[in-house]
């Protein structure tokens, strides 16, 4: 589902609840979020608990932004050191090649095997995440 149906959808069932539904719905979301998610959520609670009385009730609620600025940049940095590295060679993958003759004699194929002994793999991984906790942050730049 992208993002506009499942916010559209969102609106409609929240619309829906009372402030007892709320509640319990904010209890199961704190109590399934993993680990590493906590903080942020925690964050979220704090921000949307602080009363702004110069808002209008009837104004669209705005978002405040859930990941600091501070830490984006130190990320985006991590990162761009990261793909540096790998550009210049100095992070890459290990391959080994060796001929497989499990088919037969006559027959042989080249094997190749890949290692990712510098953590390209993962570096990439967080670099996605990175970049879809950004999005959900309404961070598009």
């Amino acid at each position: 589902m992208n993002q506009k149906v499942f916010m559209q959808r969102a609106d409609e069932l929240l619309d829906k609840m009372d402030i007892h539904a709320l509640r319990n719905c904010l209890h199961q979301l704190a109590r399934k979020t993993l680990e590493n998610k906590r903080e942020p959520f925690i964050q979220l609670l704090e921000d949307c608990s602080c009363d702004d009385k110069t808002s209008d009730k009837n104004e669209k609620v705005r978002y405040r932004r859930v990941i600091s600025d501070e830490k984006v940049k130190e990320k985006l940095r991590e990162l761009k050191d990261i793909l540096m590295k790998i550009e210049d060679g100095e992070i890459c993958l290990s391959a080994h090649g060796y001929e497989d003759y499990s088919s037969g004699h006559w027959s042989s194929d080249w094997i190749w095997e890949y290692e990712d002994h510098g953590g390209i793999g993962k570096a990439l991984e967080e670099a996605v995440e990175f970049a879809q906790d950004c999005m959900n942050d309404c961070r598009y730049e």
